[in-house]
């Protein structure tokens, strides 16, 4: 493990995901990237989330960060884990800084404290290089809510450490926190291994949920459990099992039968989203 994840400080930036697929994109600097660089900034001026969303968060209030991850194709680890590996790793650093506070993991890729949103991740994936041909790698975005006020917030189920009345953390060490604990699970976890931290940290699972999907779809029941890919598993009321891989959920209440962990089902993994060429990079 890298003792200490080197940073590239922005005061401002569109995205950081973007800025991060930039500077991997081009030859001069690429070579000089390291495994589990971050680019961190004060503020971004187009941060966008899942499903193209828009993220918004006034200078200085949040934890805004990059990550280049490595995953070796050799390795047990599938790139499509690394949005739940974030999830893991960001989870138990928030479970250390606020005691007194649960905090879980809404599937896929939202951080809850006692129900209310304080952190979401993206992961992008960049591809390979010709000079590392068995390394794929991922541009891996996570927004923390430090200090926003309750008015700062978009949404009245968000929170921040601050509102949550946590102690004071510095977006770096906060960044570099999450980039030392994402190698040490990449570098010693299998994906099978992950789902199963993953799941045990899940509040979804259990619950009766409605699922929207990108189609505008809807599938209700309940959250099962996982696939080996990562894929929410809901039983609907017709008795049917169907996998979701992308779309909102929605945790309507608690089911009353017991909850399944990590489900063998075969099926594929699902897809890293894949940088754009729009102003609009991938973040929270």
């Amino acid at each position: 493990m890298q003792q200490f994840a080197e940073i590239v400080r922005l005061d401002q930036t569109v995205s950081t995901n973007d800025h991060l697929s930039s500077l991997w994109n081009q030859d001069s600097e690429a070579s000089t990237l390291t495994p589990y660089t971050v680019v961190l900034a004060n503020f971004q001026t187009g941060g966008r989330g899942r499903l193209d969303r828009s993220w918004n968060a006034p200078a200085g209030a949040a934890m805004l960060c990059s990550i280049l991850v490595p995953i070796h194709q050799v390795g047990q680890l599938q790139p499509s884990m690394i949005p739940f590996t974030a999830g893991i790793v960001v989870a138990e650093l928030l479970q250390s800084a606020l005691p007194d506070r649960a905090v879980s993991l809404k599937w896929p890729n939202d951080v809850l404290v006692d129900g209310k949103k304080i952190c979401g991740i993206l992961a992008e994936y960049l591809g390979t290089r010709k000079d590392t041909a068995e390394i794929e790698w991922v541009a891996l975005g996570i927004g923390v809510n430090l200090t926003q006020t309750r008015e700062q917030l978009p949404i009245e189920t968000a929170t921040s450490i601050t509102l949550e009345n946590g102690p004071s953390i510095a977006p770096d060490m906060l960044a570099i926190a999450c980039a030392a604990a994402l190698e040490d699970l990449v570098t010693s976890s299998s994906s099978t291994q992950l789902l199963k931290q993953y799941a045990d940290l899940c509040s979804t699972l259990g619950q009766s949920v409605r699922a929207i999907l990108p189609t505008g779809d809807v599938v209700e029941g309940e959250a099962l459990g996982l696939g080996t890919d990562g894929a929410l598993i809901i039983a609907t009321p017709e008795g049917t099992n169907i996998e979701i891989r992308a779309g909102d959920i929605v945790h309507v209440s608690p089911a009353a039968s017991s909850r399944l962990s990590v489900t063998s089902t075969g099926a594929t993994a699902p897809e890293l989203s894949t940088p754009t060429s729009s102003t609009s990079g991938g973040r929270l």
